[in-house]
C-alpha cells in the first residue's frame, strides 16, 4: 500500500497532488482507490484529477457508494 497522509497545511507539500487537498497523494506515482484507507473516503477533488479517482465527475473520489460523502 502507498503510504498516504493528511495534510494540514493549507498548502500542500511539493512532493502532494495539489488536487487532493485532504490527503498527501504522491505526485508521478499511481494511486488507486485500493490504496486508499476506507477510513479516509471519499476522497474530496478540487482540481484536475490526475490519479483518476473521480469517475462520475463530481469532484468527490473513491465514493464508497453513489451518494455517500460520510
Amino acid at each position: 500500500m502507498i503510504e498516504l497522509f493528511l495534510v494540514l497545511a493549507k498548502t500542500p507539500p511539493a512532493q502532494c497532488h495539489p488536487s487532493y487537498p485532504d490527503l498527501c497523494l504522491p505526485i508521478g506515482r499511481d494511486v488507486d482507490c485500493s490504496d486508499i484507507p476506507d477510513n479516509k473516503k471519499p476522497v474530496r477533488i478540487t482540481g484536475k484529477d490526475d490519479h483518476r479517482l473521480d469517475r462520475d465527475k463530481d469532484g468527490w473520489g473513491c465514493e464508497l457508494k453513489d451518494g455517500d460523502r460520510q
